[in-house]
């Protein structure tokens, strides 16, 4: 990955919906150029997908809640992943190390939905020992935005 991959890396974070011929107009080069780069940069998997960001409060989900989950075994802890990893309300799973192995981001409609989502669909699975949540009283930053200049951070 060159400079002008990294460019364009950034532009389209910024604003996916510019076109070829904008963000090659960026970068120095054609519309054509602009399309091969971006094709090869979504073949090795660099850019995994394309999509609209969505105001989750403006389509009825304002709640978040961060859950930790203790998991008993490392096997356990790799199928419960698996599983939650397919339930819609789950934005987020993250396998962590200590106490607390595993890490959700939960987006729900209301507190009490967030606390039905957990009690029903993720307490129960097998090797789930406890959870602790805790339900986001503000969020000042959330991004998927990554920095293309690694040096600056």
């Amino acid at each position: 990955m060159d400079d002008i991959d990294l460019k364009l890396l950034d532009i389209i974070q910024h604003n996916g919906r510019g076109g070829y011929a904008h963000f090659g107009e960026v970068v120095g080069l054609s519309k054509t150029a602009t399309h091969e780069r971006l094709k090869k940069l979504t073949d090795s998997g660099v850019i995994t997908g394309w999509c609209a960001r969505i105001d989750p409060v403006q389509v009825g989900f304002p709640v978040v809640v961060l859950a930790r989950v203790e998991i008993d075994l490392p096997t356990n802890r790799e199928a419960f992943a698996e599983v939650v990893s397919h339930l819609p309300c789950v934005q987020e799973c993250h396998l962590t190390s200590g106490r607390w192995n595993c890490c959700l981001k939960v987006r729900a409609a209301s507190a009490a939905h967030a606390e039905r989502l957990i009690a029903e669909q993720i307490a129960p699975l097998q090797g789930v020992l406890s959870i602790q949540i805790d339900v986001v009283t503000a969020t000042k930053k959330e991004t998927l935005y990554l920095p293309s200049d690694r040096s600056a951070h």
